[in-house]
């Protein structure tokens, strides 16, 4: 069962809605970045309490997929330093 439908109930701020739940902000950073969203794709992975390497991957995969590589290798870079491990 997909997290994001409960993501979306509060279509007013998701990030309310999903405060509790990582893998739903990760949801919603996946989603945001399927459909080329960046910019909300940015601040709910800014907002995000605890960033675990899927969210990580998510924002990387979104800015790749927007042919911004550069953007996405200084995010991995950030993640390394950070201490979260690739996958």
């Amino acid at each position: 069962m997909s997290s994001l439908p409960l993501c979306l109930h509060n279509k007013a701020n998701p990030l309310i809605a999903c405060s509790l739940y990582a893998h739903c902000q990760t949801t919603l950073v996946d989603g945001y970045s399927r459909i080329c969203v960046l910019d909300h794709v940015c601040q709910v992975f800014d907002k995000m309490p605890k960033r675990d390497v899927a969210s990580w991957n998510a924002l990387i995969d979104g800015l790749a997929q927007e042919s911004r590589s550069r953007d996405g290798l200084g995010l991995f870079k950030k993640m390394r330093v950070e201490g979260v491990r690739a996958n």
